[in-house]
């Protein structure tokens, strides 16, 4: 499976899903919240997904950081191939059906289809 027939299989599932130029774009929505999601080739051969999370720093390490600002944060899933990800993104949108929040799904499923 390639990047084109994982857009497919998403899109068929009803993921609002875009082709980029090094792989695929998704916007993660649930009743909670929406998360913009990446998901293309590392320079080791994996495939990694990139999700926008927004959460509070643990500490203020950042320069210019008050409380009350917002911080968005990156959280990431790898997989060896597109096939795996596509698994893993399937998984997680049925718990999505559920009531489970896409980021707690994509950490529930994450080991799926390697």
């Amino acid at each position: 499976m390639n990047f084109k027939s994982a857009i497919h299989a998403l899109s068929f599932e009803g993921l609002p899903v875009k082709e980029t130029s090094y792989g695929f774009s998704l916007i993660l929505e649930d009743e909670h919240m929406a998360h913009s999601a990446e998901c293309g080739m590392e320079h080791d051969g994996s495939i990694s997904l990139s999700v926008k999370t927004p959460n509070a720093p643990q500490r203020r390490e950042f320069v210019g950081l008050k409380p009350g600002d917002n911080y968005i944060s990156l959280e990431w899933f790898f997989h060896p191939t597109p096939l795996e990800m596509t698994k893993h993104l399937l998984a997680a949108h049925k718990l999505v059906q559920t009531n489970v929040r896409w980021i707690d799904a994509l950490r529930a499923t994450a080991t799926l289809g390697e």
